[in-house]
Formats: structure tokens, sequence, C-alpha cells
């Protein structure tokens, strides 16, 4: 059998460090730096100009999609509307009109019923009293039991 020899050192080569050699500094102007400012707000003024555009862009593609939608709801409407009038019983809608909205035609007079409640005795003697004192007119009776029933 062989027989392995341990090495427990570690062969080292050498090499030269390297030395690096500073490189003469760099001023940067007034007038670079201000170029450099400039460059820079122009592009932020840039890109701020085509975020707007892009989104009037958006804007303006869904005005014109809503707008698209609405005509075709109104399309849509107007044929309903003449389905509903084409098979509606005119008949059956006045009917319906007149009995449960109380409605009367354009060139029809309508009369509405109003009860009305007997006013008490302690008013009715008041109310006679003022007008025996002022003549007993008419208009003077209704006036007094207007003010009466106001609470004036």
């Amino acid at each position: 059998m062989a027989q392995y020899v341990k090495s427990t050192s570690i062969p080292v080569s050498k090499t030269k460090a390297k030395t690096r050699t500073k490189a003469p500094a760099r001023r940067v102007t007034a007038g670079t730096f201000k170029l450099v400012i400039i460059i820079l707000l122009i592009f932020a003024v840039a890109v701020a100009l085509v975020n707007q555009y892009t989104k009037i862009v958006k804007v303006s593609t869904e005005i014109n999609a809503l707008e698209q939608e609405i005509r075709d709801t109104e399309k849509l409407i107007d044929t309903l509307e003449g389905r509903i009038i084409n098979t509606a019983n005119w008949d059956e809608i006045e009917s319906i009109a007149r009995t449960e909205l109380n409605m009367v035609s354009p060139n029809e007079a309508s009369y509405t019923v109003v009860r009305l409640h007997e006013l008490p005795e302690a008013v009715k003697n008041r109310a006679s009293s003022e007008v025996k004192e002022d003549g007993g007119s008419d208009e003077s009776r209704f006036s007094l039991m207007i003010k009466e029933l106001l609470g004036n």
C-alpha cells in the first residue's frame, strides 16, 4: 500500500502589491454645475409633460367611450318607447289615469268637493256678534271666520 504524506505547508506565491496612483482631482466649475442642474430641470419638466399628456389621452378615451355608451342607450330607449307606444292600450291607460290618478283631459273642468267642519258654537256666537257691529256683510263674516281659524 501506498503511504500518503501530509503536507502542512501551503505554497505561497509572492505577488507584487499593486499601488494605485491617484488621478488628478477634477474641479466642478460653477458653469458645469449650472448646466447639469438645467438639464435635470428640463428632463423633469419633460417627464411631467409626458405624464400629463398620457393622462389627458386616457381621460379623453374614457369620455369618448362614455359618450358612445350614452348614444347607444338613447337608441335603445327610443326603440323601447316605440314598442311600448305601439303595443299600448290607450283606453286602459286613460281609465287608470282618470280613476287612480285623478287626472282630467286638458279641455275638461275638474271640481273637487271639500267638506267643511262645523264651527264651534263659541266661534259662531262671537263671529255673529262682531258681524252685527260691522253691518253684517258676507265678506266680513268670511274674514272673521278665517281670522278665528288662524288664531288672530
